[in-house]
């Protein structure tokens, strides 16, 4: 059985206009939902076996919040640039690299987070919302032959 949660990052801030797409902070709203999110899914979400994070800024910080309210010391927090704006069969690409981690979690962006939530789910979802995390279950020893999922649960700071 393989366990795959998608994180999508939460708000970042566009107050910082010198800076490109890819070093954008979180924002003020990113910030304190990143920490409710982290609170919430400390408490009721099983820390994943690895946290795989794209180096986008946004990405990064959301990773290193909720890294904390499961525990996950930061300097096991795998960095992975191909996440940046990854669309699904990338994202896929990436996660085939932990074949014996049973549960893995990615964090990055949008669209490509979306898509790969619908590619692999039971159930469509019309798009992730900043800090919104999906978990979906596979009846499968290999993230090689995944098949549709089950989808768990799909979590985000207006729902919880």
């Amino acid at each position: 059985m393989k366990t795959l949660y998608i994180i999508r990052h939460a708000k970042s801030s566009w107050s910082f206009r010198q800076l490109d797409d890819f070093s954008r902070p979180l924002g003020e709203r990113g910030r304190r939902d990143v920490l409710r999110m982290g609170k919430y899914l400390g408490a009721n979400v099983k820390k994943p076996d690895v946290l795989i994070t794209s180096t986008a800024s946004r990405a990064f910080y959301t990773s290193l919040f909720l890294a904390d309210a499961w525990s996950i010391p930061e300097e096991e927090i795998v960095l992975e640039p191909g996440l940046y704006h990854a669309d699904g069969e990338e994202a896929l690409e990436i996660i085939r690299d932990y074949p014996n981690a049973n549960c893995v979690a990615i964090a990055g962006h949008n669209p490509g987070f979306t898509g790969l939530t619908n590619e692999l789910s039971d159930q469509h979802i019309a798009n992730i919302p900043t800090c919104g995390v999906v978990g979906i279950s596979f009846d499968s020893d290999s993230w090689d032959d995944l098949g549709k999922g089950n989808l768990l649960f799909f979590h985000y700071p207006k729902g919880i």
